[in-house]
């Protein structure tokens, strides 16, 4: 995530800056934060690891062009309105397509409005329901 310097900061608040840093890279959830237009501002590493790249690779793509093609509609729909849950597709750099439950917030990041994806895998839940249902 974004750093500065701390040199002016109470200790407090370069405590609390490194909490929400050390939750944001160790969260097993993918988590993304895009501007406005679906640019990727930042992600953590569970975010590179679901689409199977760096998180380099990940900084400044178009939201679209972590979907399958057939969902990315549902992107636009839904950018302005938040908070949202849905199930999606997100696009590995292999081209194969894996489950997704994602929510979305509006949030302020560097000043500006931005959204905030919190997306979670779920091949599992829907290989078991696929196993119920048989």
């Amino acid at each position: 995530m974004h750093s500065r310097d701390d040199a002016n900061e109470p200790q407090g608040m370069r405590d609390r800056e490194s909490l929400f840093q050390t939750l944001f890279e160790s969260s097993p959830d993918a988590i993304f934060i895009e501007d406005m237009d679906g640019c990727v501002l930042e992600c953590n590493p569970a975010a590179a690891a679901l689409h199977g790249t760096t998180r380099e690779h990940m900084i400044g793509k178009n939201a679209a062009e972590l979907v399958p093609p057939h969902r990315r509609g549902e992107l636009i729909t839904l950018s302005g309105k938040t908070p949202v849950e849905f199930q999606s597709w997100s696009l590995k750099v292999d081209g194969k397509s894996v489950p997704v439950s994602i929510r979305t917030s509006r949030i302020e990041y560097l000043g500006q409005p931005a959204l905030l994806l919190n997306v979670r895998d779920i091949t599992e839940r829907k290989r078991f329901e696929e196993e119920l249902r048989l």
